[in-house]
């Protein structure tokens, strides 16, 4: 039987990795459906549309949403070592001092660069008109 100080500190720590796990899909979702309509974009409405992105905003746009997309990955793959190696490993009590401040840094990092993103996008849209 736990004691009511480690039942809490379980359920804080449960509780942690959901919504930790739940920011890192949300980030993901974000940032990988902003790439593939920018490449949709790319492919075919850009034809058909009258809004026109300039490339090299595009081309932030697209880096941008592509850098998020790494820093969450690299998030996931911090917290998958640190939980895949085993707890006596000097390694492992390591990343279990600093897992918590890796991730903050790729969420923190990651937010902005969707923000990044998106505000390069608008700034750099504009409204095609047809010659006469």
């Amino acid at each position: 039987m736990l004691s009511p100080s480690s039942e809490n500190e379980l359920k804080r720590s449960e509780m942690a990795n959901e919504l930790g796990l739940a920011f890192a899909r949300t980030i993901v979702l974000l940032n990988g459906g902003a790439f593939a309509i920018l490449l949709a974009y790319l492919g075919s409405a850009s034809s058909t549309s009258a809004f026109v992105v300039s490339i090299d905003g595009l081309q932030r746009a697209l880096s941008s949403f592509l850098l998020a997309l790494l820093l969450m990955l690299a998030a996931i793959l911090y917290s998958y070592v640190r939980y895949a190696l085993p707890p006596e490993m000097g390694t492992a009590r390591y990343l279990e001092n600093s897992v918590v401040g890796v991730n903050a840094v790729c969420g923190i990092g990651a937010v902005i660069c969707f923000a990044y993103g998106v505000i390069v996008l608008i700034g750099s849209t504009g409204v095609s008109m047809p010659l006469r």
